[in-house]
């Protein structure tokens, strides 16, 4: 059992465990904000092609166009969020799991 376990050994184990942790999440923290960061430029392309003139009849296709664009770029965005949410769950499952398995394999 965990409670015959001396703590200086569950303590070393959680050490190991949080900076395997801290490492892995650096990782995707990084992976995650080059994602949002190109996204980020895409709007910002987006937003400058911005014109009064687009408001014409004769533009709108060209407006219509820009619209789908933004829509997709929204899309890709909260599908990137989406998978970072769902990336950190199991990162953090498949820790605790290990965490757990490595206690076990001192008792």
């Amino acid at each position: 059992s965990v409670a015959s376990i001396p703590p200086f050994l569950i303590n070393d184990v959680l050490k190991k465990q949080m900076d395997f942790i801290s490492k892995a999440l650096a990782e995707k923290r990084s992976t995650f904000r080059k994602k949002l960061q190109q996204l980020e430029n895409i709007k910002t392309e987006n937003k400058h092609r911005l014109r009064p003139t687009l408001g014409l009849p004769e533009n709108l296709e060209l407006l219509e166009s820009l619209c789908k664009e933004e829509e997709k770029r929204q899309e890709a965005e909260v599908a990137v969020i989406n998978s970072k949410a769902e990336d950190l769950k199991k990162c953090m499952l498949e820790n605790a799991e290990g965490f757990v398995a490595a206690l076990a394999s001192l008792s």
